[in-house]
């Protein structure tokens, strides 16, 4: 995940096996394209465990923070929706939170 950030870009482990990544400036169809590269990426790192081959995915769920919100929390709550909408819908994708 970190080769894939820019200097000004953060990610950090929200909790589990979720993680977040805040990309200032961009917009939902760069963050989907941001989020698409590292689904992608992941996909072609499968991790080795005894010699076994284990395949590795993403789901992704992408929001945009809104004019005048003075807290990441309500951006979190639609991302995670966003997330479980590409969990619901097969996995290893990408889903944008309305």
């Amino acid at each position: 995940m970190r080769d894939e950030l820019r200097k000004i870009d953060t990610g950090a482990r929200v909790g589990g096996e979720e993680f977040a990544i805040i990309l200032p400036g961009a917009d939902a169809d760069e963050a989907r394209i941001f989020a698409e590269r590292l689904r992608q990426e992941v996909a072609t790192r499968p991790l080795t465990l005894n010699s076994q081959i284990i395949a590795v995915t993403v789901s992704i769920g992408i929001t945009v923070m809104k004019a005048g919100e003075t807290s990441a929390e309500a951006a979190l709550v639609r991302a995670d929706r966003a997330l479980y909408l590409a969990k619901s819908n097969g996995r290893n994708r990408v889903e944008v939170s309305e």
